[in-house]
C-alpha cells in the first residue's frame, strides 16, 4: 500500500505542479504508525483524521458512491435484470 501511495504522490505532484500538503484518513492503524507515518513527517504532509462513524465528513466520496449505485440500478432496471442483481 505504501508503494502505491508513493507512486500516487509522485504522479499528482508532476501533473499539478503542486506539493502534497495534507491528507485525510479514516483512523486506520496503517496510516497512524510505521513507514507511512514516518514518510508524512519527513515530507511535511499534514495528516487529518476523521471522527469514527461519521461519513458526513467524507461527503464527496459518499455522494459519488450514491450516484454510482443509482446509475447501476437504473441500468439493471432498463435491461430488465432480476432484482437479485
Amino acid at each position: 500500500m505504501f508503494k502505491k501511495f508513493n507512486e500516487y504522490k509522485v504522479m499528482v505532484e508532476h501533473q499539478t505542479w503542486h506539493k502534497l500538503k495534507c491528507l485525510r484518513f479514516d483512523n486506520g492503524g496503517k496510516f497512524m504508525f510505521g513507514q507511512f507515518n514516518q514518510f508524512c513527517i519527513e515530507h511535511g504532509i499534514l495528516k487529518q483524521f476523521t471522527i469514527l462513524y461519521t461519513p458526513k465528513q467524507n461527503g464527496v466520496v459518499e455522494r459519488s458512491n450514491y450516484t454510482l449505485i443509482e446509475s447501476v440500478r437504473n441500468m439493471f432496471f432498463s435491461v430488465r435484470l432480476n432484482k437479485m442483481f
